[in-house]
């Protein structure tokens, strides 16, 4: 009687070889690129490898070696330039600076006082005109820059600025109070 669905032995013992030879070889690659630093090439990598050298045959018709050619310099691709970031107000105007509107702007005061109009605060000409012929205008003015104040000119307070160097606050309060 024979059996039609049965495998003979010698089959499977053929297809347990294969199936450890094809394991090996798959482990003795893994284990290469694992001892060379190799991993899977993602496209990145692959992107900055170096082309593998071409093979040249060497034109000395006696010579039996095979040359290998050096590989081509790998050129990085042009930087993309990027424009410098513009200086904040902070940074435009150093402390001490000689222009007092450049120090105006550099610490922020031309955010709520403009010159000729109001914002959120007077105008410098208005400023200028309540303490024309004051003596005493000038050191209030200085003190209350840097300390802030409310009241005088409406509703709205003045942040107090102990951030900014009293030298660049008695520059501009200067300046104000010539226009």
């Amino acid at each position: 009687m024979e059996n039609k669905g049965a495998v003979s032995f010698g089959s499977t013992i053929i297809g347990v070889v294969l199936i450890l030879v094809v394991n090996a070889l798959i482990y003795s690659l893994t284990v290469a690129q694992f001892h060379t630093g190799s991993s899977a090439a993602t496209v990145s990598d692959t992107a900055d490898a170096p082309a593998p050298a071409p093979e040249a045959v060497v034109a000395d018709p006696e010579a039996t070696k095979v040359a290998t050619a050096a590989p081509a310099p790998v050129v990085a691709p042009a930087p993309v330039p990027v424009p410098a970031p513009e200086p904040s107000p902070v940074e435009a105007a150093p402390a001490g600076d000689s222009d007092p509107l450049a120090v105006a702007q550099a610490k922020g005061c031309m955010g709520c006082h403009q010159v000729d109009t109001k914002v959120l605060g007077p105008s410098y000409k208005d400023v200028a005109a309540k303490y024309k012929g004051d003596a005493a205008a000038f050191e209030m003015l200085v003190t209350k820059v840097k300390g802030g104040g409310s009241g005088t000119w409406g509703p709205i307070p003045m942040p107090p600025n102990a951030h900014v160097p009293e030298a660049d606050i008695r520059t501009v309060v200067a300046w104000v109070l010539s226009l």
